[in-house]
């Protein structure tokens, strides 16, 4: 939302409201930002190379339009769910922060000090600790929401909700892993502590053996600073992952980094949890909402 247009995002298109006592710019972003639009937008984006959406077809879309009043308050309870959800991420990374802290302190900034590796510190390439592994193609067995039977996450390469794509029936990595992506936003690095489906494009990292955790990995592999290769397009891959070195301290040490932390990440799996319940209660409820209020009223955007 800029000002008092509508923007659906930088490569859709920008509505500017005629008459805001008729539709408020906020209440039309809601509903372009729900999930089934979301959906249909990847629906009518699948195998074609042209945009998305061309003005007419954007125009011809149809939405509720309930009375002003309505539109302010269903939009106020939109904002409420979205602060909440802003609050539990502000407290994620607060808390992500927290241990890379701890990380820094034991295992980078000595060595800005001393320069000096202890004697029973060694360095690795990853694949010597890691299993190296890429996405592959999205599961046939798959739906856009979580349910009882579709309860796997699957990533890509995306930053925006760590790169959740949707969800599946089987898990492909089972075990606390590191995943990079590696086109796009390349080298976007994200600890996964539960089962998940990596799909294109996305490089995993699983521990191997007792030498390493997960957790340490994770703050390793930011430290790399780990950046693409390529004339045309940007993109590192797993041949590029496995020479990749880090510095493993001793395990005593990796353990007690991991012990130390696990509370800090527990909780900010607790917090991921309920950002889950408000995106869920965002998603239902509001768009119920919208329909309730919308008095049987409908409007083209061309009309707006």
């Amino acid at each position: 939302l800029k000002e008092d247009k509508c923007i659906i995002s930088s490569s859709y298109m920008v509505f500017e409201i005629i008459d805001k006592s008729v539709l408020l710019p906020e209440y039309l972003m809601m509903w372009f930002r729900r999930p089934e639009f979301d959906r249909y937008a990847r629906f009518k984006s699948e195998g074609s190379v042209r945009e998305i959406f061309s003005w007419s077809e954007m125009c011809n879309i149809e939405l509720p339009v309930p009375d002003i009043e309505k539109q302010r308050k269903i939009v106020k309870q939109y904002n409420q769910i979205n602060k909440a959800i802003q609050i539990k991420e502000a407290i994620n990374n607060n808390l992500e922060q927290q241990a890379e802290n701890i990380f820094r302190a034991w295992f980078v900034d000595y060595k800005l000090s001393n320069g000096v590796k202890p004697a029973n510190w060694e360095t690795v390439n990853l694949d010597e600790v890691c299993i190296v592994g890429a996405g592959g193609d999205r599961p046939d067995d798959y739906s856009d929401i979580k349910t009882p039977e579709f309860n796997i996450p699957i990533y890509s390469n995306g930053m925006e909700n760590e790169g959740l794509y949707g969800y599946t029936k089987k898990a492909k990595i089972t075990k606390e892993s590191v995943t990079i992506s590696a086109r796009g936003t390349i080298g976007y690095t994200c600890l996964r502590l539960q089962p998940f489906v990596p799909i294109v494009r996305l490089i995993t990292l699983t521990p191997k053996n007792e030498k390493i955790t997960a957790k340490y990995l994770y703050f390793a592999i930011k430290y790399l600073n780990i950046a693409g290769f390529g004339t045309t397009q940007q993109q590192i891959t797993v041949p590029y992952c496995k020479t990749k070195s880090i510095t493993i301290p001793n395990i005593e040490l990796v353990n007690k980094f991991s012990f130390l932390t696990n509370s800090i990440f527990d909780n900010i799996s607790i917090n991921k949890n309920e950002i889950e319940k408000l995106v869920d209660l965002k998603n239902t409820l509001l768009p119920k909402l919208m329909l309730e209020n919308s008095d049987s009223s409908t409007a083209k955007l061309s009309f707006i």
